[in-house]
């Protein structure tokens, strides 16, 4: 079989050079790592607030800690948030040892954080990932984030954590043609938990359906989309009896603000787009890959399927 100068360089490659280049490559990974853990405990410890909405998310944390209740007419507008609540009662037992710190809320972002990256690397070994490739994913997943909202007082990852949950439990497995009814109704769960982390992550649902319509066909796609659509309708009185004014904080009221204002939403989005042009190819390149290899998974399983039914 013919093989290539390079193949051909690897092969002559001696096992005291392998070694070498593997206890290197072991070397900078150790360095790496401890370099990201002392800017993590730097980022967790600095005194002062990093941005504007760190103080709104620990004051919400630290009313709930006092036995009081956000999003009433009682409360607001003085502690409130625009994000959600989910975050606040996940930090909520770290808050009762440590206190609705800064440092606490930060800290249980970076546990989401590195739980979402190794979601994501157990996921892609699911679907048959090699381990370099799947832990290239989880640490560019990690990279961007900490580059970015990771490490301070805000629901982002715990937000991702969830949102990749919800895609991954209806991502049909390697040898598993569709998800069981368990995990679709556990992700379109997941899925409104997500919307009360932060609204964006809503999207999440979509998403779920977009990958149900295209790896098991349209009728579990839309049975999925009415199924989440339901459990969401059905919690908004709910959470609406609780905290009377969640739903304008985190909803309405965005309508008041500038974000609305068609300029400054394509000014934000036009940065978007300078800002991870090349994230975005990268990201539409793998999709690209991925979706044409759950296809082809997809009408395997279907052909499989059939022969053993008889069918031609």
């Amino acid at each position: 079989m013919a093989t290539t100068p390079l193949e051909v360089s690897l092969e002559n490659l001696g096992g005291k050079y392998r070694r070498t280049a593997g206890a290197a490559l072991a070397v900078l990974l150790v360095l790496a790592l401890g370099y990201f853990a002392a800017f993590e405990i730097r980022m967790i410890t600095l005194p002062g607030a990093q941005e504007d909405r760190e103080a709104a998310i620990t004051l919400t944390t630290n009313l709930i800690l006092e036995g009081g209740q956000p999003y009433t007419l009682a409360t607001s507008p003085a502690v409130t948030n625009v994000y959600g609540i989910v975050y606040n009662y996940v930090v909520l037992p770290a808050a009762k040892l440590w206190g609705a710190t800064f440092a606490v809320h930060r800290a249980a972002s970076m546990v989401f954080l590195l739980a979402g990256a190794s979601l994501l690397y157990w996921a892609l070994r699911r679907m048959g990932t090699g381990r370099g490739l799947a832990f290239a994913g989880a640490a560019f997943y990690y990279l961007f984030n900490v580059c970015t909202y990771a490490i301070v007082a805000r629901p982002d990852t715990l937000g991702d954590l969830i949102y990749l949950a919800v895609v991954f439990l209806v991502t049909p497995w390697p040898g598993k043609a569709f998800p069981s009814p368990a995990r679709l109704i556990l992700s379109a769960a997941l899925g409104v938990l997500a919307f009360y982390t932060k609204p964006y992550f809503l999207m999440s649902l979509g998403l779920a359906t977009a990958v149900l319509f295209v790896t098991t066909g349209w009728k579990r796609a839309a049975a999925y989309a009415v199924l989440a659509g339901a459990l969401l309708v059905a919690s908004l009185p709910l959470v609406n009896h609780i905290w009377p004014y969640y739903l304008f904080s985190i909803v309405t009221s965005h309508r008041f603000s500038e974000i609305d204002v068609p300029g400054y939403f394509w000014l934000q989005f036009k940065d978007f787009l300078e800002l991870h042009a090349g994230l975005l190819l990268i990201v539409a390149a793998v999709g690209g890959i991925w979706l044409r290899h759950a296809i082809h998974a997809s009408r395997r399983a279907r052909c499989s399927r059939c022969r053993s039914a008889g069918i031609p």
